[in-house]
């Protein structure tokens, strides 16, 4: 099955956008006798000479007739043949297909170990063809690029500056331009005001406007929150669902009020496959898009197959993450009409992965050539929704409700808030929440999900049992993983705990240092209810209900405390020296008088 890529990530005129670009560091792995991919890739206002240039890893057990065909908008570049390890090759991309603002590449796969033979299996580990992260598109570009191009070529590390005195606006507009970069692989670095380097600059402006920069690029200026909304949409008329692409409008939300939700009204498009022996069908249900206070209780399945061959059968099994939660075998043809299969609730979360597995029975497994089998999952099949909210058990099962703003709450000084927005951004971005849509505000309740980003516990949280690193020495331990930490009352690192305030779920942020508040690309929390960031690596994270991680939790360090805690010693102490001195004065006495 085809993997699918995001056209949102590019790159500087005149330069090479490759995979890693795009959001795909492993490149792509076509795997089977016809493994395939696909990825959208940026075209400049005014393309020139364009090529892509192709680097593949092949198996080294291939045949001869191996090849990958290289398809842009279905029509073939060339086909390379790939049993010759690793090959590098460049196509040229004829002008007819440079008209658009992106360019659809499709990778075909033809491999096979041997062809020719009846009842030999090609479908084997052995097989598989590797199309490097370092392949890329070589686009050239005539001219200055506009507003929409400059924002979409933005990639890797994007400087972004703030005004010197900020406002809720600014940061409204800084959080969503972070977001929307991270969410397309990009990493949002927070820049002094005013700096030289910005490529984007948060500031008075006509709304959207560009303004040379001293390299001889252009900068963004985002005037506020609408802007930045503006600026967004000009990416979002350019996304992608899976496989097919957006109609050229920003993405509209609209708050969903029905206890049936089709997979269509969700953006989970219509899902097919081909079946040769076995096959898997993984896709994420988005729970952030459902309306607040409500969550899924089962699925209706709705979907064909193709006709089954007689003396087979097709076993169809759904998974819940990991969990079998329904099976059932067919003979004849698959015919999933409304087929309710209940969802734990112990599973719902947001980022819900679900696997269809198809799996044939009595079939000459054996036979490559054997007609595959086809299975559609119609876009129909529809959540079956509850009241009640989407439990947040760990980082991951924290979900922002896309039908209204993300809220950030700020209960801390300008500088922490303007450096604490990447690690914001990337919150947001993960938990489902909109970047055209947040919220941030110094005070009000937190009546929806939420952070909350402060030094000190909010009172909204404090029923929470949260660890109090803004006035406790805690000492988190995980033996078995060799994993220790240890939080004093100075804010060196960063502490994000999952908390909730009443039913609401949300996030605490204690922001520490400015150097704990920089984040790696790709620092997903994904497990876990405390996070630790110390600025040097990837987050270390703890689920503090586990029996595997021990808590100590003491108060602060203080004279009274130590005078409380160590008071027997301490008066053990002093009567030992006060011994110690009167002896010492009874000895001097004899030895005087006997002198």
């Amino acid at each position: 099955m085809a993997a699918l890529g995001l056209i949102l990530a590019g790159t500087l005129p005149g330069q090479a956008a490759s995979l890693d670009d795009l959001g795909f560091p492993q490149g792509f792995t076509l795997r089977g006798p016809f493994g395939g991919a696909e990825a959208f890739f940026p075209l400049p206002q005014r393309p020139g000479r364009t090529d892509l240039e192709l680097n593949v890893t092949a198996s080294p057990m291939l045949d001869d007739l191996s090849s990958v065909t290289v398809y842009a908008e279905d029509t073939p570049l060339g086909t390379l043949r790939v049993n010759q390890g690793t090959i590098r090759e460049r196509l040229p991309i004829p002008p007819r297909f440079l008209t658009g603002e992106f360019l659809r590449l499709r990778f075909q796969g033809d491999q096979a170990l041997r062809r020719g033979v009846e009842c030999f299996d090609n479908d084997t580990p052995a097989v598989w063809t590797r199309i490097e992260p370092s392949t890329q598109l070589l686009a050239a570009e005539e001219g200055n690029p506009g507003l929409g191009v400059v924002w979409r070529q933005l990639s890797g590390n994007v400087g972004i500056s703030l005004p010197a005195n900020l406002s809720t606006g600014d940061l409204e507009a800084a959080i969503a331009v972070a977001m929307a970069l991270t969410s397309r692989g990009a990493r949002p670095v927070m820049l002094p005001p005013n700096d030289p380097g910005a490529h984007i600059r948060i500031g008075p402006a006509s709304t959207l406007a560009l303004e040379p920069r001293a390299d001889g690029g252009q900068r963004i200026v985002v005037a506020d929150g609408s802007a930045a909304a503006a600026l967004i949409a000009m990416g979002q008329a350019l996304r992608v669902f899976n496989s097919t692409a957006a109609n050229g409008r920003p993405l509209q939300r609209e708050p969903l009020h029905h206890d049936l939700i089709s997979f269509i009204d969700l953006d989970i498009p219509p899902q097919a496959i081909d079946v040769y022996g076995s096959a898997s069908l993984t896709f994420e249900l988005p729970l952030s898009r459902l309306p607040a206070g409500r969550r899924p209780q089962a699925m209706l399945l709705r979907g064909k197959s193709a006709t089954v061959p007689q003396g087979e059968s097709l076993v169809v099994a759904l998974y819940a993450g990991r969990r079998l939660v329904w099976s059932e075998t067919y003979r004849g043809q698959v015919d999933l009409d409304g087929v309710r299969v209940n969802l734990p609730p112990d599973l719902v979360r947001h980022r819900m992965a679900v696997t269809l597995r198809l799996v044939r029975v009595g079939i000459r497994r054996n036979c490559t050539y054997s007609d595959a089998l086809n299975m559609q999952l119609h876009g129909t099949s529809q959540l079956v929704l509850t009241d009640g909210p989407i439990p947040a058990g760990d980082f991951g099962g924290l979900a922002f409700p896309d039908t209204m703003p993300a809220l950030v709450r700020l209960g801390t000084s300008q500088a922490t808030a303007a450096a604490a927005v990447p690690l914001v951004a990337r919150l947001l971005a993960d938990s489902g929440a909109r970047p055209e849509s947040v919220e941030v505000s110094t005070s009000g309740a937190l009546n929806r999900p939420f952070i909350a980003i402060s030094e000190t516990l909010p009172p909204d949280l404090a029923g929470a049992g949260l660890l109090r690193p803004d006035r406790n020495r805690v000492t988190i331990d995980m033996p078995r993983a060799g994993t220790r930490v240890e939080l004093g009352n100075v804010g060196a690192v960063t502490v994000v705990q999952l908390a909730s305030a009443g039913a609401i779920p949300g996030l605490w942020v204690s922001p520490g240092t400015p150097q704990s508040l920089v984040i790696p690309p790709r620092a997903t929390l994904t497990t876990g209810t405390v996070a630790v960031y110390d600025g040097r690596g990837l987050p270390v994270t703890f689920d503090t209900r586990s029996p595997d991680v021990t808590v100590v939790e003491s108060g602060p360090v203080s004279a009274p405390s130590l005078l409380q805690r160590w008071r027997t010693e301490l008066f053990i102490a002093i009567w030992l020296l006060v011994t110690i001195a009167a002896i010492g004065v009874v000895i001097r006495i004899r030895r005087s008088r006997a002198g």
